[in-house]
């Protein structure tokens, strides 16, 4: 079951597909008069980093996945993929899905000889497809194996604010209820992601305070 982000209500709740954010402090404004506002997110008991988390198996099984063979993530996450046993599979892997506005979202993973395990950027929503390429295919022999899984970037709901001056950083961070370094987490800005220092265990809650660009959802 999908799992939904949630926070205390002071201004009110935007909704993204399956997901819900509340706005809890007031409105600022930046030097050229754009309004900002600070939300928190809130995962709770997001589950463990894994491997296999999203589907393991053969490659000759996997890689023509719809969406009623994939097991869907919990929050919009990253895809980790993995060929533990094969350095035979050089091409690409392709999934598609819906961010975490509902919005199409592809990326492209790419193995070679030396490169068996990536971590994507993108965070997906749902999967509807996993796909190989023609030559990734045509290099899978009958016992290579794939994982699948999730890893523990996790989408922000809201745009996060950039001034263009510095780094985009919280405003505040908690890790199961508790206070933490604003710096201990990890702000991707181009894919609007968060990792915090502390590993996803299925039991900690996690949350960020930081600046978003406006109330409404991004175009």
């Amino acid at each position: 079951m999908k799992k939904v982000l949630v926070s205390l209500v002071v201004l009110g709740l935007v909704s993204f597909g399956s997901s819900t954010q509340a706005l809890i402090q007031t409105r600022h404004l930046d030097p050229d008069g754009v309004g900002v506002v600070v939300v928190h997110d809130v995962w709770i008991a997001p589950a463990a980093e894994s491997a296999t988390s999203c589907k393991e198996g053969a490659v000759a099984d996997i890689l023509s996945l719809a969406s009623d063979g994939i097991t869907q993530p919990d929050y919009a996450r990253v895809v980790k993929m993995t060929l533990p046993y094969s350095k035979t599979c050089t091409g690409t892997v392709t999934v598609t899905g819906k961010d975490i506005r509902n919005k199409t979202a592809t990326e492209n993973f790419v193995f070679s000889a030396s490169i068996t395990s990536v971590v994507g950027v993108q965070p997906f929503a749902t999967i509807s497809t996993i796909k190989g390429n023609a030559t990734f295919i045509a290099n899978a022999s009958a016992s290579d194996t794939i994982n699948i899984g999730y890893g523990d970037t996790v989408a922000l709901t809201h745009k996060i604010y950039y001034d263009g001056t510095g780094s985009c950083t919280a405003v505040k961070v908690r890790e199961n209820k508790v206070d933490v370094a604003k710096t201990s987490v990890k702000i991707n800005s181009t894919y609007n992601t968060v990792k915090f220092s502390g590993a996803f265990d299925g039991a900690k809650h996690y949350e960020i305070y930081y600046k978003a660009k406006s109330f409404i959802k991004p175009k």
